[in-house]
C-alpha cells in the first residue's frame, strides 16, 4: 500500500488539477466497488458464522439429549437387573411349590384310586340289591295290574247296564215329550181360537161404540152452531146497549166505567175474525205492562238462578255500548259448566211468554243450550267467591267480549 501511495504521489505532482480529479474519481469508484465486495463477503462469512453457530447448539442439545436417554438408560437397566433379582426369586419360589404341589397331586391320585375302587364296590353291591329289589316290584306290579283288570272289566258291566237303563229312560222321556207337546199344540190352538172370537167381539163393540160417538159428535156441533146463532142475535150492536151491570171476565171491570172511559190506554180489545164472522171472533183484553212488571223474578235472577247486575232491564237497552274499561282477556272455555242448560244472555232477551215456553218444553228457538262460558273473573260478568261462572254461548261471548255490547 505504501508503495502504492508513492507512485500515485509522485503521479500527482506532476499532473494537472483536472487529470487529478479525474484520476480521484476514478479511484474513488473503485474503491467503492472494492468496499461493497468486501462488505458482500463479510456478510457471507457472518451467515456461515451464525449457520455454524446454529449447528453447533444443535449438536449441543443432542449431546444433552443424548447424555439424558444415557442416564434413563442405565435407570432402566438397574430396575430390570432388580426386576431380574426378583424374578428370580419369584421362580425360585414357584419351583418350591411347583415340587410340593407334584407331591400333593400323587398323594391325590392315589388316595382317588383307592375311593374309586371302594365306589366301584359299593355300586356293585347297590346294583345287586336294586334288581333284587325291582324283580319284586314287577311281580308286584303284576298282580296289582291283574287286579285292576278286573276291576275294569267289572266297571265296563255296570256301565253297560247304566247305558242301557239310560236308553230305555230317554226312549220313554222322548215319548212323554211328544205327548206333552201333542198336549201344548190343542192348548195353543184351543186359546188362539179363543182369541180370534175376543178380537172379533171387540171390533164389533169398537165399530159400535166408534159409530154412537160420531153420531154424538155431530149432534153437539149441531148444538154449538145453533148456540153460536143465538147469541151472535144477543149481542148489543153499540156500546150503548151493554148492561151496565156485567162485569169484565178478565178484569172484573164493570161496562158502566168502561163507557166511560172507551179511550183508556190501560185496556186493548183485539178481535181476530176470520172473513168476517162474527162467530169466529175471540175477544182478548191484554193490559200494558211497565217495565218494572215485565221482569219476572228477582232484577238479578234468571229462572230462580243468580245474574249479573249487567242484566237488568231497567238499566239498559239491547245495542247499547259496554264500559271501554271493562275489558276481558280470557278465552271462551266450552266446558266451562258439567252441564248443559240456556245462555244467561239469551235467557234475559226473552219475552215472559217464550220464558213460559222455555221454562215448560226446555228449549226454545231464541236460547243457546250450552256447557261453555267465560272465568270466574270475568270484569263483564262479575261474580262472588261462591257463585257459578257466567253460562254464555259462543255468540253471546263474541258481542259482550269483541263487539263490547250489552
Amino acid at each position: 500500500m505504501d508503495e502504492r501511495r508513492k507512485k500515485l504521489l509522485s503521479k500527482l505532482a506532476n499532473i494537472e488539477k483536472d487529470d487529478l480529479l479525474k484520476e480521484c474519481e476514478v479511484l474513488i469508484q473503485y474503491l467503492g466497488d472494492e468496499l461493497y465486495d468486501e462488505r458482500g463477503h463479510v456478510y457471507e462469512v457472518r451467515e456461515k458464522l451464525r449457520k455454524e453457530q446454529e449447528k453447533n447448539a444443535q449438536l449441543r442439545a443432542k449431546n444433552e439429549n443424548l447424555e439424558a436417554t444415557t442416564e434413563a438408560q442405565k435407570i432402566g437397566t438397574a430396575q430390570l437387573q432388580t426386576q431380574n433379582r426378583n424374578l428370580s426369586l419369584r421362580l425360585s419360589s414357584l419351583n418350591q411349590s411347583k415340587s410340593s404341589l407334584n407331591t400333593s397331586l400323587r398323594d391325590l391320585r392315589r388316595a382317588e384310586s383307592t375311593r374309586a375302587s371302594e365306589e366301584k364296590k359299593r355300586f356293585a353291591l347297590m346294583q345287586n340289591e336294586m334288581s333284587t329289589r325291582i324283580d319284586q316290584l314287577n311281580s308286584s306290579f303284576e298282580q296289582s295290574f291283574q287286579v285292576q283288570d278286573d276291576e275294569v272289566k267289572r266297571l265296563k258291566r255296570k256301565l253297560e247296564v247304566a247305558e242301557k237303563r239310560h236308553k230305555d229312560s230317554i226312549s220313554s222321556l222322548k215319548l212323554e215329550h211328544q205327548g206333552i207337546i201333542h198336549q201344548y199344540e190343542e192348548d195353543l190352538s184351543n186359546m188362539l181360537s179363543a182369541l180370534e172370537e175376543c178380537k172379533s167381539n171387540h171390533e164389533r163393540e169398537y165399530s159400535s161404540m166408534k159409530e154412537s160417538l160420531v153420531r154424538q159428535i155431530e149432534e153437539s156441533e149441531a148444538a154449538v152452531c145453533a148456540q153460536q146463532l143465538k147469541n151472535t142475535k144477543n149481542l148489543p150492536k153499540t156500546i150503548e146497549d151493554i148492561d151496565p151491570s156485567v162485569e169484565c171476565k178478565y178484569c172484573g171491570a164493570s161496562s158502566d166505567n168502561w163507557k166511560r172511559n172507551p179511550n183508556d190506554q190501560s185496556m186493548k180489545m183485539k178481535v181476530d175474525s176470520k172473513n168476517n164472522d162474527p162467530r169466529s171472533s175471540k175477544v182478548k183484553l191484554e193490559e200494558h205492562r211497565t217495565d218494572s212488571q215485565s221482569s219476572v223474578g228477582s232484577e238479578n235472577s234468571v229462572g230462580g238462578k243468580r245474574r249479573s247486575a249487567l242484566y237488568r232491564r231497567s238499566s239498559r237497552t239491547r245495542r247499547e255500548k259496554l264500559d271501554p274499561k271493562l275489558k276481558c282477556y280470557n278465552a271462551w272455555e266450552p266446558n266451562m259448566h258439567g252441564s248443559i242448560d240456556g245462555c244467561e244472555r239469551c235467557m234475559y232477551y226473552l219475552t215472559d211468554e217464550e220464558r213460559r215456553f222455555f221454562d215448560i218444553k226446555g228449549h226454545h228457538p231464541r236460547i243457546n243450550l250450552v256447557r261453555g262460558g267465560c272465568s270466574p273473573s270475568c270484569p263483564i260478568f262479575p261474580r262472588n267467591e261462591h257463585e257459578h261462572p257466567v253460562r254464555i254461548c259462543h255468540k253471546c261471548y263474541h258481542q259482550t267480549h269483541v263487539l263490547m255490547l250489552k
